[in-house]
Formats: C-alpha cells, sequence, structure tokens
C-alpha cells in the first residue's frame, strides 16, 4: 500500500504510431491495395505506351506464339535473341485471360493489350510487397511503408505498367534478390539453404534479363569482406550457383538444341557491346540513341541477312548470324578506335547513375490528348521532338531530389558500416557495370527504380530524431516523419497530375 496521504500514479501508456497498431500482413496488404489503384485506374481509362511504336520490342508477339504455339520465337521457328521469363509470363497471362486466336495478328495483340496490362498492375502491387518486406529489416515500418507505395504509385512506375515490355517484371525479380540476399548476409545458422534459395532467385531473374550472371563473384567477395573464412564464402558461392544453375541450365540446353552453340540465356551481347563502339554516344536518358546507329546497323544487316528492307522476324531468324557480324565489326572498332568505347562506358556509368528516363512521363500525357506514337520524336534531330511536360519537368526535379537522396544514404551506410544495403552494394555494381560495358539507353533506366527508393529512404529512416513544433496543436511530429509524408504527397500528387491530363 502507498504510505497514507498519496495517490498511486497510473502508469503512463505507450505511445504508438499508426504503423504499430497495424500487423506486418496488414500493412503489406494495404501497400498491395494502395499500388495497384493509380495503375488499375490508369489501365482502364488512359491511353497506354504500349509498344511506342516499336520501340518496346516484340515481346508481346513472342509470348503470344508460346502462348499458342509453344514455341519461343516467330511462328514455328524458335529463336535464341531475347530471355525467355517475360514472354513466359505473357503466354501464360494470355493462357488464363483470353481464347485462342485464329491466327496471331495485330489485332489480336492490341485486343490482348490490357489484360497484359493489368497483369502488370498486380506484379507491380507484388513488387511494393517484396520491397515492404526488405524495408521493414532496416527502416522503421511507418518509413517502409511510405517508401514501398511510392515505388508502386509514383508516376514513373504507373506509366511503365502500359508499356509491353518486361519492365515492371524485372523491377520485381531485382527486388526478390535483394530480399533474399539480405536474408543470405543475416542468416549464418541457415547459410546453405537460404544460399540455395538466392541461387533460385537470382537465376529466375536471370531468364527476365541475363546481366545477373554477373552476380555470384559480387557475392563472394561480400560474404568474404564480412569476415567469415574464404572457405566458407566459397562454399556459400557454390551453393549459390547451383541453384541459379538448376534454373537456367534448362534452357541452356534448349538454347543448345536450338542453335548448336553453349548461349547461357540469349544471344545479344555482341549487338549491344558494338552499339558502343560506333560513335561517341553523350548522357541522353530522353533520347532514344539506337536511332542515331541506323545507318551502320542498316550495312550489317545487308551483310547479315542479304535482306534490304528491315524485318523483325527476319533478324530473330538470322540471329546467329548478326551476332557473328556484330561481333567482327565491334573488335574491329574496338581496335581501330578503342577511346570510343572507353568513353562511352565513362558516359553510361554516368548517365546511369545520375539520370532517369522521364520523357515516357511526357509521351503518357501526350497519348490523353489523341497524340499519335512516333518513335522517331524520341531521336535527335527531328522536326518536332517530344517534349517534356510541365508534369514530367516537376517529376523530372523531384526524381532528381530523389536520386541525390540516395547516393547520400549510400554514402551514410558506407560511412557507417551499416550492412543493412549490403544487398544494394552486391546488385547495383553488378547491373551498373553490366550495362555500362555493354550498351545504354532510353529503355534500361527503369532498374534504378529498386535502388533510388531503398537508398533514398534509409536516409530518410537515419535521419535524426528532432521533433519539430506545429501551430495551432501540441503535436511534435518527428523530422524523419515530416519529410515521410512531405515525399508521399508530393510524390502521389505528381501522379494524380500526370494521370489527369487530358
Amino acid at each position: 500500500m502507498p504510505p497514507s496521504g498519496t495517490l498511486r500514479q497510473a502508469p503512463s501508456k505507450p505511445v504508438y504510431s499508426w504503423s504499430d497498431r497495424l500487423s506486418q500482413r496488414t500493412l503489406a496488404l494495404l501497400v498491395f491495395l494502395i499500388v495497384i489503384l493509380p495503375s488499375g485506374w490508369s489501365v482502364l481509362f488512359r491511353r497506354q505506351l504500349g509498344s511506342m511504336g516499336g520501340m518496346a520490342d516484340e515481346w508481346h508477339y513472342l509470348g503470344a506464339n508460346l502462348a499458342w504455339n509453344s514455341i519461343l520465337g516467330i511462328g514455328e521457328d524458335p529463336v535464341v535473341f531475347r530471355p525467355p521469363a517475360y514472354p513466359f509470363f505473357v503466354a501464360a497471362v494470355l493462357r488464363l485471360g483470353s481464347a485462342r486466336p485464329v491466327q496471331i495478328s495485330g489485332e489480336y495483340l492490341a485486343r490482348t493489350e490490357q489484360l497484359l496490362y493489368l497483369a502488370h498492375c498486380l506484379v507491380l502491387g507484388c513488387a511494393a510487397v517484396i520491397a515492404y518486406s526488405w524495408f521493414t529489416r532496416f527502416m522503421g515500418r511507418a518509413v517502409a511503408f511510405t517508401a514501398a507505395t511510392l515505388l508502386g504509385t509514383n508516376a514513373y512506375s504507373v506509366v511503365l505498367v502500359g508499356l509491353a515490355r518486361y519492365d515492371v517484371v524485372y523491377i520485381a525479380s531485382l527486388l526478390a534478390i535483394l530480399l533474399a540476399l539480405s536474408r543470405l548476409f543475416a542468416a549464418p545458422l541457415a547459410r546453405a539453404r537460404q544460399a540455395w534459395v538466392t541461387g533460385l532467385v537470382i537465376g529466375a531473374a536471370t531468364l527476365v534479363k541475363p546481366l545477373t550472371l554477373l552476380l555470384p563473384p559480387f557475392v563472394l567477395l561480400a560474404l568474404g569482406l564480412r569476415g567469415r573464412s574464404w572457405r566458407a564464402a566459397v562454399g556459400t558461392g557454390l551453393l549459390l550457383c547451383a541453384g541459379m544453375a538448376l534454373v537456367i541450365a534448362p534452357w541452356t540446353w534448349r538454347n543448345y538444341s536450338v542453335s548448336g552453340r553453349l548461349i547461357p540465356v540469349n544471344a545479344q551481347m555482341w549487338s549491344a557491346i558494338w552499339g558502343s563502339t560506333v560513335q561517341p554516344l553523350r548522357p541522353a536518358p530522353d533520347h532514344y540513341q539506337w536511332i542515331e546507329l541506323g545507318g551502320p546497323l542498316r550495312q550489317i544487316y545487308i551483310r547479315a541477312t542479304g535482306e534490304q528492307d528491315f524485318d523483325i522476324g527476319v533478324w530473330l531468324r538470322k540471329n546467329d548470324a548478326l551476332e557473328a557480324e556484330f561481333k567482327r565489326a565491334a573488335l574491329a572498332n574496338l581496335r581501330l578506335r578503342p577511346v570510343i568505347y572507353v568513353g562511352n562506358v565513362l558516359r553510361s556509368l554516368y548517365t546511369l547513375a545520375a539520370h532517369l528516363n522521364t520523357i515516357q512521363v511526357a509521351a503518357f500525357q501526350e497519348l490523353q490528348s489523341g497524340g499519335h506514337f512516333d518513335p522517331w520524336r524520341f531521336g535527335r534531330g527531328h522536326p518536332r521532338p517530344l517534349r517534356h511536360s510541365a508534369a514530367s519537368r516537376a517529376f523530372g526535379a523531384w526524381t532528381a531530389s530523389l536520386t541525390a537522396a540516395a547516393w547520400l544514404g549510400g554514402v551514410l551506410a558506407l560511412w557507417r558500416r551499416d550492412t543493412a544495403l549490403l544487398p544494394v552494394a552486391v546488385l547495383w555494381p553488378c547491373l551498373w557495370i553490366g550495362h555500362s560495358v555493354t550498351y545504354m539507353d532510353i529503355q534500361y533506366y527503369s532498374l534504378k527504380i529498386p535502388f533510388l527508393f531503398a537508398c533514398a529512404f534509409y536516409l530518410v529512416g537515419r535521419l535524426p530524431g528532432w521533433t519539430l513544433r506545429v501551430p495551432w496543436t501540441s503535436r511534435r511530429p518527428s523530422l524523419r516523419g515530416v519529410v515521410s509524408v512531405a515525399l508521399a504527397v508530393s510524390g502521389f500528387g505528381l501522379t494524380l497530375w500526370v494521370l489527369a491530363a487530358g
């Protein structure tokens, strides 16, 4: 009993933020629902970028041919030019959601576009959930929630949903790698099993885009430098490679059966390298630079195929001859003018680190006003080039701020020797170097999205615990809360601005 004349003080109740009152699964479900709303609304009620007049390549057709002819190729002719994962995704969507066509025509592809884009919406929602699961490992739940929802609701991601390319699926696969790597680096007791699982995840992502074939040495280096024995690191690396091989090897065998050559994923490397050896390429995220290589490209096409007029079907069927000719031309260029290639590699390193191709946001807005999509307007010298809108310029400034914050976050993690961003330190250099030493153009900037939001919001989560005085209220929100809300409101506001066009 308390002494006479005194009162027992009631225990103070802990102060919970809104995110603490909800379970992890509930927050993940909210992330998913919030992300699919703007992208789904866009697909249903707005015109989409689609194939971008051919710039998005022939992925939709390849998936349709795989769905109904069971062949990744042109009609009955199998090809080895493209990685298989995204065509298999398209094929699954078409088999589930559409009837078998009499033939795979342009009319059928147009009729199934919306179905494909709605599937992209679901993948983007799942990507945001994966991001949230990873972010909560090194951020507070409220900051992680904001980061994950913005990753999926920013104007760039919403526009990508309506693009007939692998971008959204690739973003999801990269986030899956980052989550798997974070678990691998944090689970020494389950290292063998987690290494195997991580290898499976990396293998699946490699079948979307093969740059992650280069990833095992980066993982091995990270494991060795963390203070573990190199013998254990090598063992883990071998298990990871075994998991990758289990996924990739069947497709490698298929490629060998088709072409008689050892092609791990697809045969496209020399055409990409050749593109970086022809002429100096300026850092230009909003220009389609492959158009500028049209003259030399036509000469190689004619020599390799014997055809005068360009045809994508001929390109795919005669890819072996084209790759051999690209290899010969690239090596000749490297011998004669190596400075051009070195300069292009350095420029690619810079532009991939500093830029994002926000001109696609302007293209999306122009489509809503009834504009006709012309891919040549993405090149230089067009009499009516595609220009930025007010919304795309504002979004570009927003992403530039996010890019600066991301690099500051990466430097802060390195300075503090914080292993939270170790997966980024492993995967980002692999992709950054891989694209820079091959070829960098307008279509490839989307791979930055996972790293941009992870590193920028890492910085937000590490802001000082200062509180701010708000007029006319007794609440004192934290600095990181204010910054998170400001980013969320501005980012989502820009998305609404873009979607309201037309």
